[in-house]
């Protein structure tokens, strides 16, 4: 249930049209693994006080959508995804 609404959150705000539902369970599980480790809160965390607050959070995601969008155009599309990613195959 949770990954599902994680799933949910992050196909409905910022990867809407860029990822296929296979892709995005197996792209939600790495994301739940890689964002909740320490290093990646630090990312996040623009003040340093050891919290990340929604501001916080949403700009880390908002830059990192900017990066992966190379052409500009508010879809982060297949090919853009792998460039970024480094995904072989389908």
């Amino acid at each position: 249930m949770f990954r599902t609404k994680l799933l949910a959150i992050l196909t409905g705000t910022m990867f809407a049209a860029a990822v296929s539902p296979a892709f995005a369970i197996e792209f939600t599980t790495d994301y739940v693994r890689g964002i909740s480790s320490m290093k990646m809160m630090g990312k996040m965390d623009g003040d340093q006080n050891h919290k990340v607050t929604k501001d916080e959070f949403m700009k880390f995601h908002e830059e990192l959508f900017i990066r992966l969008d190379k052409n500009g155009d508010g879809v982060i599309s297949e090919e853009e995804w792998k460039a970024f990613s480094g995904a072989k195959g389908k």
